[in-house]
């Protein structure tokens, strides 16, 4: 059993993801008596999909899974409905993280920013994206809002080929933003951080529901600087720290 060619899951996948474990028995089930196949191998299969996606460097953390494309090797994400993605590695605390997104096709509801460990995996249909609580923050360039549980005014607008640069400063407690490598306003420093909520740190993550970006961890060379020469790049924390969050599968015996 592989991933669906067009969405990449099929719904064997999702039952898995959502932990619905009659669902998947049954499907698996009606699967192997069509053709033959051994219940415990297919399942075992399709287990490993699911658990390759969610421990995946970066992934889908709220909504549903064939809404969203991730793309592992070039890190373009694509959403097809509201959706958050998140990393899996985390800037600790007392360090500096940045990454970029590069914005390939302009999004109706886009929540740019980072998230706490306490910010928790919804495996199914979310409005909850980035910023929508007091766990994480974003920015917003087209509605122009900047989010943590509530929106203020932010007075900029992104458009496709823009590069949105997100810097978490877990020593001064901050949050910058640049736009195409400027830091000046409205960008530069968007929130002062509450320290009690990133004690755990912080992990990159962002909400579309129909553009396209591509997401730079830090696996190829930025496009833009980040705010100081001591700000890391995330996929340089891989290691440090990670989710510890258990992921509910079946087991395929």
């Amino acid at each position: 059993m592989r991933t669906d060619a067009t969405f990449g899951w099929t719904p064997l996948h999702y039952a898995l993801y959502v932990g619905n474990e009659a669902m998947a028995r049954t499907l698996v089930e009606r699967q192997c008596s069509a053709d033959g196949s051994d219940v415990s191998e297919r399942l075992g299969h399709a287990t490993q999909d699911v658990l390759c996606h969610t421990h995946a460097l970066l992934s889908l953390f709220r909504g549903l899974p064939y809404a969203v494309k991730v793309g592992q090797d070039d890190g373009v994400v694509a959403f097809g409905s509201f959706c958050s993605v998140r990393s899996r590695v985390c800037c600790p605390p007392g360090a500096r993280g940045y990454y970029e997104l590069t914005i390939l096709e302009t999004d109706t509801y886009p929540q740019y920013g980072f998230a706490s460990a306490a910010f928790m995996r919804e495996p199914g249909a979310s409005l909850n994206g980035v910023g929508n609580d007091d766990k994480s923050w974003a920015v917003d360039g087209v509605r122009q809002c900047k989010w943590h549980n509530g929106k203020v005014a932010y007075e900029c607008q992104w458009k496709a080929g823009d590069v949105v640069g997100l810097a978490c400063d877990l020593e001064e407690m901050h949050m910058h933003v640049s736009v195409n490598g400027c830091f000046g306003a409205p960008n530069g420093l968007v929130f002062h951080l509450d320290a009690d909520t990133v004690q755990h740190g912080l992990f990159a993550a962002f909400t579309g529901s129909s553009g396209t970006v591509r997401c730079n961890l830090g696996a190829t060379t930025f496009q833009h600087a980040p705010p100081s020469a001591d700000f890391k790049a995330f996929v340089d924390f891989d290691g440090d720290m990670a989710e510890v969050a258990p992921t509910t599968l079946v087991s395929a015996t």
